[in-house]
């Protein structure tokens, strides 16, 4: 297909590639005698939330590439799994992911960028102490029990402006919600001295406390 060519495009994929590489230089050595996760069972808080988005992004990889041949979504999302590992703060602190869970990531990540930069990907996978390469590895299957959402954000209005977000179990009622965004800082300042008027609830989506004085 004809395209537009432009140099802005490569110097973002650029960076995106040395993002990549920072993560295996700070972490690889730490994990080279770790044998990867393979189970939720005994995560909890930042590891388990890395590990649920690194499989929902394997689910999406996989799909994009084997029926869709979308390589450039199948890159976005891997794009937002990088930023989702240094949002964890594992940089500044390995210990916030449990170890088993920092190896899977690096294999898996090595393994899904290996179509797109293989070079790269066999540099990456020799830095965990690999002696195969990532070319024969086998692609990874999605965890289907990672993929499941135990708890969701919803959003809190007051009088129609938000004012902040709970995280609250998936089904949690109007009172559960409202419970938790009472107890939540940033919305609990807006409803200092003033009589709840009214609660509009949109299941898993919206709270809007209405309020007057």
């Amino acid at each position: 297909k004809d395209l537009e060519w432009n140099d802005a495009g490569v110097e973002g994929l650029l960076r995106f590639i040395q993002r990549i590489y920072r993560l295996y230089v700070a972490l690889a050595d730490g994990v080279k005698e770790v044998a990867p996760a393979t189970s939720n069972e005994g995560l909890s808080g930042a590891s388990l939330d890395l590990r649920k988005l690194l499989h929902r992004t394997l689910q999406k990889v996989t799909e994009e590439l084997a029926e869709r041949y979308h390589f450039n979504t199948a890159i976005a999302s891997l794009m937002e799994l990088v930023n989702g590992i240094y949002q964890s703060g594992v940089l500044d602190d390995a210990e916030k992911i449990a170890a088993p869970v920092r190896r899977e990531v690096l294999e898996k990540v090595a393994i899904m960028l290996s179509p797109f930069a293989p070079h790269v990907a066999e540099t990456l996978w020799e830095s965990l102490g690999n002696s195969t390469m990532v070319s024969s590895a086998r692609w990874p299957e999605v965890d289907k029990a990672a993929l499941t959402i135990d708890s969701i954000k919803i959003v809190v209005q007051v009088n129609g402006k938000l004012r902040g977000e709970v995280e609250v179990a998936v089904g949690a009622d109007q009172e559960t919600v409202l419970a938790a965004a009472k107890n939540d800082e940033r919305v609990a300042r807006h409803l200092e001295g003033m009589n709840i008027k009214k609660v509009i609830y949109v299941p898993k989506r919206l709270l809007n406390i209405v309020v007057v004085k």
